[in-house]
């Protein structure tokens, strides 16, 4: 729960407004994620997932007295609190529910709109994703390797390979300096191999 009663729903809301637009195909989760917590816990919500004895991932209950005949002052200040404190977890939970729903395809957002608390829908949208983004992930690492290189046209492919590291990388699938350069040079045409051959024996000698 948001700890400075000072903060307002607007100013909360922008947090969550400046979240980018989860990309459809799963090629921007990890950034996303990362963008998303980062509006959380700058916005003082990070309560809302957290499952300790400090957590508000449920609704607050209404509190217990030993006595309801003699309350004592902590039990009757308590009960004073509780509309409030029960307003603001239902407010500031409807906030990120709201920020997770601007960010994500309608068809996801069907799905996931029950969900009962932030957390749980957040989950939901993860579990989603997770699942669709190791799918691209395979499918981008076997579009990486297959990739050829045709004549005359070297700069835009080395460029196009490039783009697909960023978004492996962007993914959480990072495929390695040596790797990448293993994958390029099998990738250009045969008429370079001559150039090839001299250039890494130059830098073996280097090394």
């Amino acid at each position: 729960m948001s700890t400075n009663s000072l903060t307002s729903t607007t100013k909360l809301r922008e947090y969550f407004a400046k979240l980018p637009a989860y990309k459809a195909n799963g090629t921007n989760w990890i950034f996303f994620q990362d963008c998303f917590f980062f509006a959380v816990d700058t916005a003082g919500l990070s309560d809302y997932f957290d499952d300790g004895p400090t957590g508000m991932t449920s609704e607050p209950t209404e509190p217990q007295v030993a006595d309801p005949t003699k309350p004592t002052p902590e039990e009757k200040e308590a009960f004073k609190q509780y509309p409030l404190i029960k307003c603001i977890w239902k407010s500031e939970q409807a906030i990120i529910k709201q920020g997770i729903a601007s960010v994500i395809p309608d068809s996801l957002f069907l799905k996931v709109k029950g969900e009962k608390t932030a957390k749980e829908m957040w989950n939901k949208v993860k579990a989603e994703y997770e699942k669709k983004s190791k799918m691209v992930t395979v499918y981008m690492q076997r579009k990486m390797q297959d990739e050829k290189c045709p004549e005359g046209d070297v700069k835009a492919h080395l460029t196009k390979l490039q783009t697909i590291r960023e978004e492996l990388i962007a993914m959480g699938t990072n495929p390695g300096d040596e790797n990448f350069v293993a994958i390029v040079l099998g990738s250009l045409p045969a008429s370079y191999k001559t150039y090839l051959s001299a250039l890494t024996g130059a830098v073996c000698c280097i090394s």
